[in-house]
């Protein structure tokens, strides 16, 4: 696996929709970009699709899709507002479409970051993550850092960055942008390899899967320490989504990247049991990243 050290962001989208549930979300996305001298992006997106269901009557159409306008242009003024504690430049925008699609246009078109919320007026709920969230995470090609509302709210000051790595190709972006983030905030970077006790449970297949894991925290460990930046390792066996929470309670992880191209069910067309119980259940942001080659062949 080659790691290149890369990755700068410079442009961070932040969708909005004016709930509370995306609080988390937009105080990431600000304190990152300040980070990283990057232009946020505020973006509300009118649901167009929902208006025309609600009746065909011209005038309570017009009604409603001013008043979800006005609201949509409040949503993105408050992030303009918050914007204030941080010195960061914001852009506002107001689209009307489907949610995701129009997020990850957008995102195409101006953003190499997307920092978004897990729960919001679009359908988010708290056991089922939300139809919004799972389909940028899917579809966009550039990285996706999502936040749960938290009581208190998690810092945004990453002091330790949690890797999960599977050891394939498609973890390497994810691991270019973990190292380079590590980098960026002067954190420790922990590797975590879990050597899945499903994928075979006899001593042999076992010993294959953790000589695998060592060789690919190992390389994290290398590309990183010349970078650089400080690392710890761990190979464990068991259940990958289990482990890796386990771990970040362990390291008290600030924020988790993970790839969503890899051999543990992550592909194009569904967001894999790993990454999606992770971003629906732990207490600090994650950033998923997806596979280059896979965004290549898209």
């Amino acid at each position: 696996m080659t790691i290149q050290l890369q990755y700068m962001y410079s442009d961070v989208l932040i969708p909005t929709d004016g709930s509370e549930g995306i609080e988390g979300a937009i105080t990431h996305g600000l304190a990152l970009a300040e980070r990283y001298d990057a232009t946020v992006h505020a973006l509300s997106v009118v649901d167009v699709g929902i208006i025309k269901e609600l009746d065909t009557n011209v005038s309570l159409l017009k009604s409603v899709r001013e008043s979800r306008t006005e609201t949509a242009n409040q949503a993105t003024a408050a992030v303009q507002s918050r914007s204030s504690d941080y010195d960061v430049t914001v852009v506002e925008a107001v689209r009307e479409g489907v949610p995701a699609h129009e997020i990850v246009s957008y995102a195409d078109e101006h953003a190499d970051l997307i920092a978004m919320g897990t729960h919001g007026r679009t359908g988010l709920g708290q056991y089922l993550l939300g139809s919004v969230t799972t389909s940028v995470v899917r579809t966009a090609t550039v990285p996706v850092l999502t936040d749960r509302l938290t009581d208190p709210p998690r810092s945004s000051d990453y002091t330790d960055i949690l890797v999960a790595t599977d050891g394939t190709a498609g973890s390497a972006a994810a691991i270019e942008h973990a190292i380079a983030l590590a980098r960026r905030y002067e954190a420790t970077l922990h590797t975590l390899y879990v050597v899945d006790t499903k994928l075979g449970q006899n001593l042999p297949v076992q010993n294959v899967l953790e000589q695998d894991g060592q060789r690919a925290v190992s390389a994290v460990t290398t590309a990183a320490e010349s970078d650089g930046v400080s690392t710890t390792e761990q190979i464990v066996s068991g259940v990958p989504h289990e482990e890796i929470r386990s771990t970040i309670e362990e390291c008290d992880v600030d924020l988790l990247v993970l790839g969503t191209h890899g051999r543990k069910g992550l592909d194009r067309l569904v967001l894999g049991s790993v990454a999606e119980r992770l971003i629906r259940t732990v207490e600090i942001p994650v950033l998923t990243v997806r596979s280059t080659d896979a965004a290549d062949a898209e």
